[in-house]
């Protein structure tokens, strides 16, 4: 799903394209950290967390869309992970090789 630029943090739009890099300010921000940026009402959203959490892998959730926005996050679920930003396909990858995505 893609995150509107909108100020309603609950509304999204359809299914947009992948990622490249993430910002320099989220490398900076959550380097050491698995940060998952999700909607409450997105499907993927959910999965990615089942995923992660079968995987063991320990993450933070973020639902704030304005908050995720501005930090160039467009789509959810899209987990930040390894000085990598990867979204839904990258994160299915992810889980089940324990390691990011190249």
């Amino acid at each position: 799903m893609r995150i509107s630029p909108s100020s309603n943090k609950r509304l999204f739009l359809a299914e947009g394209r992948a990622q490249s890099a993430p910002p320099r300010r989220v490398k900076e921000l959550f380097m050491d950290q698995n940060i998952l940026f999700t909607s409450p009402s997105c499907p993927k959203c959910m999965l990615a967390k089942q995923l992660l959490d079968q995987s063991g892998i320990k993450y933070t959730v973020i639902t704030d869309a304005a908050y995720a926005a501005s930090y160039g996050v467009s789509t959810v679920p899209s987990l930040f992970s390894d000085g990598k930003l990867m979204t839904f396909p990258e994160i299915i990858s992810y889980c089940k090789g324990g390691a990011s995505v190249v």
